[in-house]
């Protein structure tokens, strides 16, 4: 399956952010907003430029999904000081409501649930290596996306818009899903109204707690048709490796 690797729905996304910088630049310039706009035309950019790179530099597949990942998990490092790895005291309550909520998307989402765990990419076999590193794969990319849009951009856009931030960072969510290359094969609207309500659930949960554990177990829990697609693929492998008929025992 051929996909283009840049679109013009990423070049619009780009040249948008830009003028929006240089809007504020001159008539609002918040040192905040101008950082938080900086780092989206960041991730625009890897989202633009990085899937080519293999075609121009040959390195391993491992090194391209760090790469790829990289202005997502690299904004730990301007994480504020309140944001926890761990469990707070607030981590239990708000995971049995927020996880209600995210089961209720899921359940809105249930036809599209169930076709993407019985499609036909589930009958493709995947060795045990390759079925290590896409579930490694999934997880990394789940908590690079939760250090990005929650711990980072609701923890700043909180800073200037309060509560508001919650909703800004779900469309960023959203609209960072829908930039992606192969956004066209596997998204479809109501998934992207689903991918938001999902941004709203994961973002009030961190600002109730400020814990990205929590985020973290609720995004892949949203993912898991595409944990249970690679276990179904595994066992296609194993199935296609075992004789069907023995003459020898």
């Amino acid at each position: 399956m051929q996909q283009p690797y840049i679109f013009k729905k990423q070049l619009v996304a780009l040249f948008a952010t830009i003028f929006f910088l240089l809007f504020i630049l001159f008539f609002y310039p918040n040192h905040t907003l101008i950082t938080l706009t900086l780092v989206y035309i960041f991730i625009i950019l890897g989202l633009t430029l990085i899937p080519s790179l293999p075609r121009i530099i040959k390195y391993p597949l491992w090194l391209h999904l760090i790469i790829y990942e990289a202005p997502f998990w690299t904004t730990i490092f301007f994480l504020p000081k309140e944001t926890q790895i761990i469990l707070n005291k607030n981590f239990f309550i708000t995971t049995c409501i927020s996880g209600v909520f995210t089961f209720l998307i899921l359940f809105i989402g249930k036809k599209e649930y169930l076709n993407n765990i019985n499609g036909i990419n589930t009958e493709i076999p995947i060795t045990t290596k390759n079925f290590l590193f896409e579930t490694l794969n999934l997880c990394f990319a789940a908590i690079c996306e939760e250090i990005c849009f929650r711990a980072f951009f609701i923890s700043y856009f909180n800073i200037i818009v309060g509560k508001t931030g919650i909703l800004i960072s779900a469309a960023l969510f959203t609209l960072t899903h829908y930039l992606n290359r192969w956004a066209n094969k596997n998204f479809t609207t109501k998934i992207y109204c689903m991918q938001f309500l999902l941004g709203i659930v994961l973002g009030t949960a961190f600002y109730l707690t400020h814990c990205i554990t929590l985020t973290i177990i609720l995004h892949l829990l949203f993912n898991s048709s595409q944990f249970i697609v690679l276990i179904k693929r595994l066992r296609a492998h194993k199935a296609c490796n075992t004789p069907l008929f023995n003459d020898y025992d």
